[in-house]
């Protein structure tokens, strides 16, 4: 199953008859989160962000600022949707035309 809706792509893995997939979370990353994130629980889809600071940046591990550049983009740019292949096309066409206009 997969489809596309403006600029935002999903595609999801076909299973075996009688198999299924536990993902229940699709992260997106290299969005404007802090204008994506707002639009869509106004829709009234909800997001999460699991890890707003790196975890390397936890005072328990002690890296300095600047180690893991990587990780720490992930951590501001990251939104993860409850979306999977247990959604109707209906539903995951309603995300992404709302993620696309807010992005």
């Amino acid at each position: 199953m997969g489809f596309s809706s403006g600029h935002v792509v999903w595609s999801f893995p076909n299973f075996p008859k009688g198999m299924s997939s536990t993902s229940t979370w699709c992260g997106f990353s290299n969005v404007k989160r802090d204008r994506v994130q707002p639009t869509l629980a106004a829709a009234g889809i909800g997001t999460m962000v699991y890890f707003p600071v790196p975890l390397h940046r936890l005072p328990v591990l002690g890296y300095p600022e600047g180690t893991f550049p990587l990780s720490k983009q992930i951590a501001v740019e990251v939104l993860s949707l409850l979306i999977g292949p247990f959604l109707e096309d209906a539903a995951l066409r309603r995300v992404a035309g709302h993620l696309a206009v807010a992005m």
